[in-house]
């Protein structure tokens, strides 16, 4: 039963600071984008692995802007449903991408993995993509 009280405080407790972190994103806010397009909202660029080890990976600071801002790519979202501990059932998990296309690539890539997902819906907000990140997709779409 403790266990059951506790894992619904810490839902609840990280709904709460998803929402306040999605809150922040107003335009000149920045944030980080991983070489996918995925938004990291909490500036940390590193995830925890199933062995319990911190893993970091590459991303780059980006800035939440305008729709009328030239570049502006509109952020994306859709729903995982990402699996909690062993026998701990899911837990909803959004995940925020820059632009359609890398939104659609990413969702079917963690649908393929095993984990439930929701369709990409597009969000109001627009943020820039980092060179880096655009010049690596251009290479690669040149060498295929």
């Amino acid at each position: 039963m403790r266990l059951m009280i506790l894992s619904l405080g810490l839902f609840a407790l990280t709904g709460c600071v998803a929402t306040w972190l999605r809150k922040q994103l107003v335009p000149g806010a920045t944030v980080k984008m991983t070489d996918n397009g995925a938004l990291i909202l909490d500036g940390r660029c590193v995830y925890q692995a199933r062995n319990g080890e911190y893993v970091a990976f590459a991303c780059w600071p980006t800035t939440v802007v305008t729709a009328s801002e030239p570049d502006a790519v509109r952020v994306w979202e859709f729903e995982a449903r990402v699996k909690v501990g062993d026998g701990m059932g899911r837990r909803p998990t959004d995940v925020l991408v820059a632009g359609r296309e890398r939104c659609d690539k990413l969702r079917a890539g963690i649908a393929a993995g095993g984990t439930p997902t929701e369709a990409c819906k597009q969000t109001d907000l627009y943020v820039l993509v980092p060179a880096i990140i655009t010049e690596t997709e251009q290479a690669i779409a040149a060498d295929k």
